[in-house]
């Protein structure tokens, strides 16, 4: 089950790293070109934070399931410098991953308060900008970039 359940999640972190993509390009492309924040803009915003929600679903469900999850805190409790894999699961890619979250939340957020586009853009980029950067931080790209089932 945990094989299974670590392969949707390798796949769903393609959708992530594809829509916080196309959600920077649109608001970054927006900013500079003066336009309208516009419907695009704000269904890339969207896409971007329920793939990123739904992610973040997932990744919990497999910390409960991995052994790298909730046994691995109680190891590091105990051990928190032996391991370097297990400290990576166990908290950091845990806590990177959680906390990017928030920026993309608000950026979004945010975006749909304000009248004028040019702070609706400032708020997206801003948003979208730091949450994509901590989900770069905290990927581990020394695993297999593509498991299938």
């Amino acid at each position: 089950m945990y094989e299974q359940w670590r392969a949707i999640h390798n796949l769903t972190r393609w959708l992530v790293l594809i829509s916080a993509g196309a959600a920077l390009f649109a608001v970054y492309r927006g900013f500079w070109q003066q336009r309208v924040f516009g419907v695009l803009e704000r269904r890339l915003g969207l896409l971007f934070t329920i793939v990123y929600g739904v992610q973040i679903v997932l990744g919990l469900v497999l910390y409960g399931l991995s052994p790298y999850g909730i046994r691995a805190l109680r190891v590091l409790m105990v051990v928190p410098e032996r391991n370097t894999e297990l400290a990576f699961f166990g908290a950091y890619h845990l806590l990177v991953m959680l906390v990017s979250f928030v920026p993309v939340q608000l950026g979004y957020s945010l975006a749909k308060r304000p009248n004028e586009s040019r702070r609706k853009y400032i708020y997206a980029m801003a948003g979208y900008t730091l949450g994509t950067l901590g989900i770069l931080v905290a990927i581990p790209w020394w695993r297999p970039w593509l498991r299938l089932f």
